[in-house]
């Protein structure tokens, strides 16, 4: 549903074939986005994520031609100061979506922003003091998050979900210096809020 991203899987699989130099000796139909497909002999990554933590490709950089200047914008509106003193969270809830989202989504509480089928744009995100990453996809097992890479640059302070599988960059970063970390059943979570408010710094 994402504008440009057939060409964008297009390029994932030239990138592949690249990588293994067999674009002119076999032909391998592999389809590389969260949820899979069901199509005869195709190779589905998703199908692999219960066995492995996979490096899933991260599509931001190949669609968005003014990705950068989007980044630049959140930063600059990062530096002001933020409005409302609550945790932020937008996403969708999908019936056969990933159990995280499901659990994430029944907490309430007046410390959390909690709005999922909606849409708020990312500069908005940037009006809360605290932000949450918590990975998607519409299989029940686990799913990867796309827009860690924008929130990072929103100058929030960034609790982040333990997931089983990440996007490439994700291993570069470190818990307690790019986030906060939170258990994927959210059971520390208020105890983590409740550290960040300690140490504002």
């Amino acid at each position: 549903g994402s504008p440009g991203l057939d060409s964008v899987y297009k390029r994932y699989f030239e990138m592949f074939c690249e990588a293994f130099d067999y674009s002119k000796s076999i032909t391998l139909p592999l389809c590389v986005n969260d949820t899979g497909c069901w199509f005869e002999n195709v190779i589905n990554v998703a199908d692999f994520k219960d066995k492995c933590s996979m490096c899933f490709p991260q599509h931001f950089f190949l669609y968005e031609k003014d990705f950068d200047e989007q980044c630049k914008q959140l930063e600059q509106l990062g530096d002001e100061p933020y409005i409302h003193d609550k945790l932020f969270w937008i996403g969708t809830v999908y019936e056969n979506g990933t159990l995280a989202r499901k659990e994430f989504a029944k907490i309430q509480n007046d410390r959390i922003v909690n709005t999922s089928n909606l849409y708020i744009s990312h500069e908005d995100h940037t009006k809360y003091r605290y932000l949450i990453d918590i990975e998607g996809g519409f299989q029940e097992k686990c799913g990867y998050s796309a827009r860690i890479v924008k929130l990072l640059h929103m100058k929030r302070l960034l609790f982040f979900v333990d997931r089983p599988i990440y996007s490439f960059f994700d291993y570069k970063l470190e818990p307690w210096v790019h986030f906060v970390p939170v258990k994927r059943d959210f059971s520390d979570l208020f105890e983590k809020i409740a550290w960040a408010d300690s140490h504002p710094d």
